[in-house]
């Protein structure tokens, strides 16, 4: 939903929204990657594809290093017409570590402390001001080419 690794890309407003509705009237299923971008970490939106206000509903939502903010923990989420589907066709699901209550519990404390630390107000606060110097350095430094986050 934000290309975190590809250079922190913004998809041009209405583009998610196209995209999901082309897809999914196609029968394609929709994720979105919030592995490294969830969780508060963009400071506006808990889920970094909210940023976009779009009306888009992911068939799937990944997460992970920002669910245990270090600690080992991954989730996938969908919805539970796909789910019953591995009911409907016979395929059992099961997963080794899945559910493991050591690692449920450091992401139900990351989601407590983003809440009670206001960490998602400090995230934005910290990245504008980031931004507002690094915007300072691209104007001394003709070298610095694009700034954005």
């Amino acid at each position: 939903s934000l290309q975190s690794c590809g250079g922190q890309i913004i998809y041009p407003k209405g583009y998610l929204k196209q995209t999901f509705d082309y897809l999914q009237s196609k029968g394609i299923l929709c994720l979105v990657d919030e592995v490294q971008t969830g969780f508060g970490r963009t400071g506006t939106h808990f889920w970094a594809y909210q940023s976009y206000e779009e009306d888009i509903v992911p068939d799937f939502i990944t997460m992970g290093k920002s669910m245990g903010n270090g600690f080992p923990v991954a989730s996938l989420v969908t919805r539970r017409d796909i789910t019953q589907k591995f009911d409907i066709n016979g395929i059992e699901y099961f997963n080794t570590y899945g559910g493991n209550p050591v690692s449920c519990r450091a992401a139900i404390a990351v989601i407590d402390i983003i809440e009670k630390e206001k960490l998602m107000e400090n995230a934005l606060n910290v990245g504008n001001y980031l931004l507002s110097k690094f915007r300072e350095i691209q104007k001394k430094y003709p070298i610095v080419g694009d700034v954005r986050g």
